[in-house]
């Protein structure tokens, strides 16, 4: 991409013009009635490339897999706060984590304020919060698991085991 714009300009943009050229091209408006999967292609094409490629692999994934089928024909002015919770139902039924769920909900959120950021759509809508990431409970052993511990342990280990206690 980056050779091709150099042989036809003979310079490479930067990725701020890039970025400004695809808004100022960026011309469907909600009012015309933009589905969600074109929201999704306006803004691959305007924000994608200013975002970095590990982000915009993890919505390409979210995209893919979850908001493409299921709102993919809905008209981004009708999607909010209802559409949103009835989307963390269907997600947490295919039994999927609060962090997985969380990142379906923040890719289409980008969509949302990508939209507004280029005005084509009044406002963000008011959404639910994002799911709570199921965080690991930290259980410190008691006494008699430490000694237990050390006492079934290799010599080697042992020696790291008990500094590990001093710290």
């Amino acid at each position: 991409r980056f050779m091709s714009e150099l042989h036809t300009t003979g310079r490479i943009a930067t990725t701020r013009e890039r970025r400004e050229a695809h808004e100022a091209s960026a011309t469907i408006a909600v009012s015309q009635g933009l589905t969600f999967e074109g929201a999704i292609n306006v803004f691959r094409e305007t924000k994608g490339a200013s975002l970095k490629r590990t982000t915009m692999r993890g919505y390409e994934v979210s995209f893919a897999s979850y908001l493409i089928p299921m709102w993919g024909s809905n008209a981004v002015k009708n999607l909010g706060y209802a559409e949103f919770t009835s989307l963390d139902v269907k997600l947490k039924k295919l039994k999927l984590t609060p962090s997985t769920r969380a990142n379906v909900a923040i890719a289409a959120r980008s969509v949302i304020r990508h939209l507004v950021e280029t005005r084509q759509l009044d406002a963000m809508p008011s959404l639910p919060p994002l799911p709570k990431g199921g965080g690991k409970v930290l259980r410190i052993p008691d006494a008699s698991t430490v000694e237990e511990m050390l006492r079934v342990a290799a010599p080697h280990l042992r020696l790291a085991l008990l500094l590990c206690l001093d710290a």
